[in-house]
């Protein structure tokens, strides 16, 4: 039996006020009061406005940066920082009308396709090489029917770009990697500048697919070498609730409504604050209505997608400047990356019938602290049950999730089965 420890950034005297918030906004009934959640779109005395410097606006290579990314210029844009979050920037919509359908276009169409991987490379057997081709082809078949949720297209939950995330091991490899879209880079770049990160480099990316069941529950991101690098997190399609807390799970987090074409920026003491995305709200995505880029006739199926889901891109620098990939990029991870021969490492008393894989199945938008390891259960009705056991080797966070009685890799990505459907409807990584 594996005895209970204190989660991941929490000590076992403090309340950790940063699962009370997640849990508030994350909760149906009754309804959470979202009066407090800031709302940037008409940003309340707490917030400050960042005026962008005279040199970088004047910069005409940044001119045709936004012209080449669909971004107004920036002279126009509405740059927000919140005072007691240091470090953290919210860009609000800064893109042409037209131009988040093209962005959306590109992360449904295009990102998904090999050599890019995703969550449904480890169990679904010679997948399409365009997912999206072959959700079309299954619209045509069936108009009715191509969403459902055992369909490819909706079981999409993430795609990584540039060098290839590890979600069991939360690393990266020098090896595993492919080129980085140019037309990221070249956004990502343009912020970069904009906000005077001038070293900042697009290494890698996560693309991840949420739909209104969907949560991402609080985590910090620390497999990067350089640290000091920002993040970088653009949304789009439906609403989200976006939690920023402290770097434990002790400070209450700050609440704020994250719209169609916004961006947050995570650099400073904000680069390794627990966030999370507790809540998915249904908007009329007004944003995406402009046939100025996309068609509207092309725009069909993508509306229908994207009528009960969101779509966000985040980017970060995965190397220190100027220097190449580590030799030995984390010391004490076990010898042999994997889940049996980590789990193993960590002194885990585990039955042979129990499936070790990571948790963050969904998403990861953007961990420092005792490392848990997460342990679920599913029961005859296919409810989760958890316990929590310290990381007994001393390396970054991990969260794997070991699951009794999983039917396949997505199953034991979740903490949460529908009975009917056997359909993950809850990844919310570390507990």
């Amino acid at each position: 039996m594996l005895e209970p420890s204190p989660e991941a950034g929490v000590s076992p005297t403090v309340q950790d006020l940063f699962k009370e918030e997640f849990k508030r906004y994350k909760r149906r009934k009754p309804e959470p009061d979202f009066r407090d959640v800031i709302d940037f779109s008409k940003p309340p005395a707490c917030v400050k406005e960042h005026v962008l410097g005279e040199e970088v606006l004047d910069d005409t290579a940044i001119g045709r940066l936004c012209d080449d990314c669909g971004l107004r210029a920036a002279r126009s844009w509405k740059v927000f920082q919140i005072p007691s979050k240091p470090g953290f920037f919210y860009i609000v919509n800064p893109f042409k009308d037209g131009y988040h359908r093209q962005w959306v276009r590109r992360c449904l169409s295009d990102f998904p396709q090999l050599p890019n991987v995703s969550n449904l490379d480890a169990h679904v057997v010679n997948r399409p090489s365009c997912l999206w081709d072959d959700a079309l082809a299954h619209r045509k078949a069936d108009a009715h029917k191509w969403l459902s949720s055992d369909s490819l297209i909706q079981r999409l939950r993430w795609v990584t770009l540039g060098y290839h995330y590890d979600w069991t091991n939360k690393v990266y490899y020098k090896d595993k990697v492919s080129p980085m879209p140019s037309d990221v880079n070249k956004l990502c770049t343009v912020m970069a500048k904009l906000l005077k990160f001038t070293s900042f480099t697009p290494e890698a990316g996560i693309v991840n697919f949420y739909h209104l069941d969907s949560t991402l529950s609080g985590h910090t991101d620390h497999s990067e070498f350089d640290l000091t690098a920002p993040l970088f997190s653009i949304s789009f399609g439906q609403d989200a609730v976006f939690l920023l807390g402290g770097h434990d799970r002790s400070t209450r987090p700050v609440a704020m409504f994250v719209r169609s074409g916004d961006a947050m920026i995570m650099s400073g003491e904000a680069r390794m604050a627990y966030h999370s995305v507790p809540r998915v709200l249904p908007t009329d995505v007004l944003a995406l209505a402009s046939d100025a880029v996309v068609s509207d006739s092309d725009w069909a199926p993508y509306a229908e997608y994207m009528s009960s889901s969101r779509v966000n891109l985040n980017i970060r620098q995965v190397l220190k400047p100027g220097e190449g990939f580590p030799e030995k990029p984390y010391p004490n991870l076990c010898d042999s990356p994997g889940p049996s021969t980590c789990v193993g490492s960590l002194g885990l008393r585990t039955s042979s019938s129990m499936l070790a894989s990571s948790t963050d199945a969904r998403s990861s938008e953007s961990t420092q602290g005792p490392a848990t390891v997460t342990v679920s259960s599913l029961d005859s009705e296919g409810r989760s049950l958890d316990c929590n056991t310290a990381d007994r080797a001393s390396r970054p966070e991990s969260h794997i999730t070991i699951l009794a009685n999983a039917q396949s890799t997505e199953e034991a990505k979740c903490t949460a089965i529908e009975p009917s459907s056997k359909r993950c409807i809850s990844s919310d990584g570390p507990p």
